[in-house]
């Protein structure tokens, strides 16, 4: 069978388009950062692309079935740093911190990995995870992706300590932010 007819004109050649197309908008539907998902985001009325990545990270808590072990993990490694458990890895490079430790990256669980997990072109490990203190103890967990937006994660009684510039509160102690400053 000769291919020498074949082009993108010819009845193959249409339907090998279409089917392009459709992996290519398929992957652009699906994939969490794509810039089909952000410009979505802009047309629901969210101001900054912050504001759409805390949107997209609610959106992850609320519906990956992975994320409802989110605030027992939070609580549990808060815990741990208190019984001196816990492998650290500096301190945070957040604005509203003043005291609070780094997880080391091999302290990060799994479903945080393997949804959220990334590395940059400088090696370094995103998300960084923080345990803020007050008055040197634990009081909540924050996961951060370079100081503009993250998720905070304490006990149910938790409440915000800082001022981002927008949150979302998904349940008791759960909170997505967004802060341009």
């Amino acid at each position: 069978m000769k291919l020498k007819n074949l082009s993108i004109t010819s009845p193959v050649g249409m339907v090998a388009i279409v089917i392009l197309v459709i992996l290519m908008l398929s992957y652009e539907v699906f994939n969490k950062n794509s810039l089909l998902n952000y410009g979505l985001g802009s047309l629901k009325g969210m101001s900054s692309n912050y504001e759409q990545k805390a949107a997209k990270l609610a959106k992850d808590i609320n519906t990956v079935p992975e994320f409802k072990n989110l605030q027992p993990w939070a609580v549990n490694i808060m815990a741990e740093f208190r019984n001196g458990q816990i492998h650290t890895n500096g301190y945070p490079e957040l604005w509203w911190v003043t005291n609070g430790v780094k997880l080391a990256p091999e302290q990060t669980p799994n479903f945080i990995k393997n949804w959220w997990g990334s590395t940059n072109n400088f090696g370094e490990v995103w998300p960084q995870i923080v345990i803020v203190m007050d008055k040197n103890q634990p009081d909540y967990v924050v996961i951060d992706w370079g100081d503009e937006w993250g998720v905070v994660v304490g006990t149910q009684q938790y409440r915000l300590t800082f001022q981002p510039t927008g949150l979302n509160e998904l349940a008791p102690g759960v909170y997505t932010y967004f802060g341009e400053h």
